[in-house]
């Protein structure tokens, strides 16, 4: 495969599936004042909101804090990352103590230590019962990272609740999807009697990371279309 770079676009189509329905689209305003948007989706009876680079977000229970009555600091959930792909992953969680109410599940890139300092990408709510929440697709781009899943479970009563310290995942990076198809493959010239030359270019979509090499393979037709192509040349 030969070295080229391809522009990749910022917006994307809505999708609906079976498992995912997408009743708004994230979207940052055109200018400096505009407010982002919040998508709500429905993921596998699972209501979740996710945001995009968006500074609204349904307000939280505060932290945790102190000690009580000989009761500690309640521990955050012990989180892992599995099933990555190129733009969606799974994530589990563990915690024991107090049932909790929800979970509450934010998709961040890495910052630069790896320390969960990085910049929010998505966040989801999980009922309390759940252990595992997968993520939908899209939430993640193509071939990028690192990201991380911090999970904090919302514990007390409906009337009075608040969060228990975040459970933070190991840094992750996804995976790049295949390339399509390469446009206009053609002779480059005229085909010479052991030799032939083609040209073609890069394809439209090159699977989220920049194409290395290309891989040429040459076929060769049935035997009753080599005979036509060899009788029209002796012709």
């Amino acid at each position: 495969r030969l070295s080229c770079c391809s522009a990749e676009t910022s917006t994307k189509p809505d999708r609906a599936t079976d498992s995912i329905v997408f009743s708004g689209v994230p979207a940052v305003g055109a200018d400096s004042g505009a407010e982002d948007e919040v998508a709500a989706l429905s993921f596998g009876g699972l209501e979740a909101r996710q945001r995009e680079v968006s500074t609204q977000k349904p307000a939280r229970p505060p932290l945790s804090s102190g000690c009580a009555c000989g009761i500690g600091l309640p521990k955050g959930p012990a989180v892992r990352v599995d099933g990555v792909g190129p733009t969606r992953a799974t994530v589990h969680w563990v915690r024991d103590g107090q049932d909790a109410l929800k979970f509450h599940i934010d998709v961040i890139r890495a910052g630069d230590a790896g320390l969960g300092d990085g910049s929010e990408v998505a966040f989801f709510e999980a009922p309390g019962a759940e252990r595992s929440f997968e993520l939908p697709a899209e939430t993640l781009a193509r071939a990028s990272g690192p990201y991380q899943v911090r999970v904090m479970a919302e514990v007390g009563t409906a009337a009075r609740s608040s969060l228990t310290p975040s459970g933070l995942s190991a840094p992750f990076s996804t995976l790049p999807e295949a390339p399509g198809p390469v446009v206009l493959p053609r002779l480059a010239g005229a085909a010479e009697e052991c030799n032939i030359s083609i040209r073609w270019e890069q394809p439209i979509d090159d699977g989220g990371a920049r194409v290395a090499e290309y891989e040429v393979t040459v076929h060769y037709p049935p035997a009753d279309v080599q005979a036509e192509l060899l009788e029209g040349l002796l012709d």
